[in-house]
């Protein structure tokens, strides 16, 4: 079912800056951010603690002095669970960042015993890879052998990484710390295919994997060659094309197409049978300027759709049916809506085909390539805006109500309404919280004026302030260019000029 769903986009966008109190009980997430701070010959390790995914509004700031000196010192990676690993001109270090914001810092080698590094445990000291870790302060390196030369990862978990090098592939175990040589694959001409399914594809000319996934990890492979092969497939599997089916729906269908009057069809347990095959080929063709299969003369969106035995689409509506082609767009709503265009009439689609009124205007911003939502940082949870480059022009839009097939058959338009086009003489900002053009920002659905330096313009931080007395959600933007420092707030909605701050003192203004 492809409708869009305003209401439950509504409900899901709640959770974007939502910050629940502990005392109701509910699961508190935390999500941060790990980055340095050189002040001469200081060097601080800073953490940002959010109250959202998306890490705008700012909870917790924490600055810790760091026990070495700052000449050369950066982050390498990000923060995991065995600390930060930072170097300098004279040692890589491990930090740990305690409960009680206690700091430890363990030194683990010169930074001249270092060739290379792969990730954040895996070290090149004097030409040999080793894993290194930390125990009770304690270093311990453990001798990688057949580990790569010089790596590159193809697909990773906490269990192991697959990796490449100019010869071979290789399965890393992180949990044995042992790495095997998959021989049989030709790297030259690998391919893989990373699905939102239980099962990837791994495969050269005449080998093909299945990588297996559960809750997210990457577990295991399995060699189903044969079992293709088994099946009447004489090509490469290389000469195939791969096919995302129905990919905005959110229920893609994965398909390979090897010119061979059969469409290939991978992970739906419908067709796998009892042999529990993986990738099975069906009798129908694949219609690309539709993205629909042909089965027995019969049109339908999904091959799911001929195998749960659903009727083929009623293409009476449609006044010119071959001419008739998929009209290709991308917006931020989870659920898509299909639009037509037979050359004279444009059609949407919600249980069946709905001839519809489209302005050219909207069509272009539909259509357009360079998108920008406001969606996972919208301050008014109401908004659904959405904004499109046409040429030189920001076409500003925004959906206006719930779309079903009771509305297209009532309405014969699409529930989208033009806010405003803004003519831009210099490329869109993305300032995090918002985007910037020279004279305006551009906040959910506001469009606010502004004197700030353009080019020099920044995002420091977002706080939110709850009021005593009406218990609503004020939300506190700051920014800085090279000659003031500003503050946007969601009860003022406007951009005044402020004492500047240090960002150490951020979450004091909050106060």
């Amino acid at each position: 079912m492809r409708r869009i769903h305003l209401f439950l986009f509504l409900l899901c966008s709640l959770s974007s800056l939502a910050k629940v109190p502990f005392e109701q009980g509910h699961v508190v997430y935390i999500y941060e951010d790990y980055s340095l701070k050189i002040e001469g010959d200081k060097v601080f390790i800073i953490r940002k603690t959010y109250s959202d995914r998306d890490k705008i509004c700012l909870s917790k700031y924490k600055k810790q002095l760091l026990p070495f000196s700052s000449r050369g010192a950066h982050m390498i990676g990000t923060h995991d669970t065995t600390g930060n690993l930072i170097a300098n001109e004279q040692y890589y270090y491990k930090v740990y960042w305690g409960w009680d914001d206690k700091i430890t810092t363990v030194p683990l080698f010169p930074t001249a015993m270092v060739t290379d590094h792969f990730g954040e445990n895996c070290f090149k000291l004097q030409g040999r890879w080793y894993h290194v870790r930390v125990e009770e302060q304690q270093v311990v390196k453990t001798f990688l052998p057949g580990f790569p030369e010089h790596p590159s990862i193809i697909e990773e978990s906490p269990k192991g990484c697959l990796l490449r090098d100019e010869q071979f592939v290789y399965w890393y175990d992180r949990e044995t710390l042992t790495t095997e040589k998959l021989k049989e694959l030709n790297v030259k001409n690998l391919r893989f295919h990373k699905l939102a399914s239980e099962y990837s594809m791994l495969y050269d000319e005449d080998t093909f994997y299945a990588v297996r996934y559960w809750n997210g990890q990457l577990l295991e492979w399995k060699d189903i060659t044969q079992d293709i092969r088994g099946l009447g497939l004489k090509k490469k599997f290389t000469e195939g094309t791969f096919i995302i089916s129905q990919k905005e729906s959110g229920y893609p269908e994965y398909l390979i197409d090897f010119k061979d009057e059969r469409l290939w069809l991978w992970g739906n347990h419908q067709a796998m049978s009892e042999e529990n095959l993986l990738l099975v080929p069906l009798s129908s063709t694949y219609i690309e300027k539709l993205d629909w299969v042909e089965k027995s003369g019969g049109y339908y969106k999904r091959v799911s759709d001929y195998l749960d035995g659903r009727p083929p689409l009623d293409l009476s509506p449609i006044k010119r049916p071959k001419d008739l082609y998929l009209v290709k767009y991308k917006d931020f709503y989870d659920i898509h809506l299909d639009l037509y265009h037979d050359g004279a009439q444009y059609y949407a689609y919600a249980k069946g085909f709905h001839p519809i009124q489209i302005e050219k205007r909207l069509v272009e911003a539909l259509t357009a390539p360079e998108k920008y939502s406001n969606y996972h940082r919208n301050f008014d949870k109401r908004s659904v805006v959405q904004m499109a480059l046409v040429r030189d022009t920001l076409v500003v839009y925004e959906l206006t109500d719930w779309c079903d097939a009771a509305y297209l058959k009532r309405e014969k338009r699409l529930p989208l309404r033009i806010l405003k086009e803004i003519p831009l003489t210099a490329p869109l900002k993305d300032l995090s919280v918002c985007y910037a053009t020279p004279n305006e920002l551009l906040i959910g659905a506001e469009v606010i004026p502004h004197q700030a330096d353009f080019d020099s313009l920044t995002f420091i931080a977002c706080i939110e302030k709850t009021d005593k007395k009406t218990k609503k959600t004020i939300y506190h933007c700051y920014f800085k260019d090279k000659n003031n420092t500003y503050e946007y707030s969601t009860d003022r909605k406007s951009l005044i000029p402020i004492k500047p701050f240090d960002e150490d003192e951020i979450l004091s203004i909050k106060k």
